[in-house]
This record gives structure tokens, sequence and C-alpha cells, in this order.
């Protein structure tokens, strides 16, 4: 007889992207360090009707503590990163008085994609783009 499936509850995500401005190392008053990250994410897709190349960019806006912190603080505006972490919301008042929400990613992880980056420039063949929209679920 098979074990009925558990359902675990997880927070979890991973982007990679390109750093959209320059990294901003602070401390908080408690002399703990951190870095606020803004990346930009392109996803390409080709329409099927028109047969066009389209492009969508989705922005994520990223935070490191601690000794991550101080390692990511060298990073650069333009440089590719991979960013696993998970996933923060926090509900705030704007300044008109409207209930708005805004998301974080609380990295754990961060790595430099400089280098896996400079290795497909110098190849001969572009790597392929995913044509299909379809998604199997």
């Amino acid at each position: 007889m098979a074990k009925p499936c558990r359902f675990i509850p997880m927070n979890d995500i991973v982007v990679s992207g390109h750093i959209t401005r320059e990294i901003d190392g602070q401390q908080t008053p408690a002399g703990t360090a951190y870095t606020r990250i803004s990346i930009a994410v392109n996803k390409r897709w080709k329409d099927k009707q028109s047969g066009e190349w389209r492009e969508q960019v989705s922005y994520f806006d990223i935070i490191t503590w601690g000794q991550l912190a101080e390692r990511c603080a060298t990073l650069q505006k333009g440089e590719p990163i991979m960013v696993h972490g998970s996933m923060e919301m926090k509900n705030y008042t704007d300044s008109e008085g409207k209930n708005r929400k805004s998301f974080t990613i609380v990295a754990n992880k961060v790595r430099s994609m400089k280098f896996i980056e400079s290795q497909e420039e110098n190849t001969s063949e572009a790597p392929k783009q995913e044509e299909s929209q379809d998604i199997p679920f």
C-alpha cells in the first residue's frame, strides 16, 4: 500500500540576473553588515503566432546579512549573479494611506556568474533559447 504524501511547506527561491545599481554596503546600529541588491531577470521567448522574439524583464530586490553581505559589497553594477534564498513579504501604508505589500528575497547564497558569462561569450555558438511557452501544469 502506498504511503500518503506529506505536504511540507517551503519558501525557497532561486533567481539569476544582472545587478541593476551599485551595491551599498551598510551596517545596522548593532554593527551587523547588510547589503541591498537589485537584479533584472530577462525572459525571452518566440511568439508562436507572430514568430517574433519577445522579452519581459522582472526586477527583484535582495537583502544579504552578515558575512555574506560583506562579500557581496564587492559586486558591481551589471555583474551577473545567482541568488538562493527565501521570499519575505512586508505590509506597509503608503503616503496616500493605501495598504501596500513589498517583496524582498532574503539571500542565503549569492554567486557571481561573471566567469560563466565570459566563457559563453567566447564560444562559437550561442546557447539556444527555449521557444515554447508550454507549461506542463
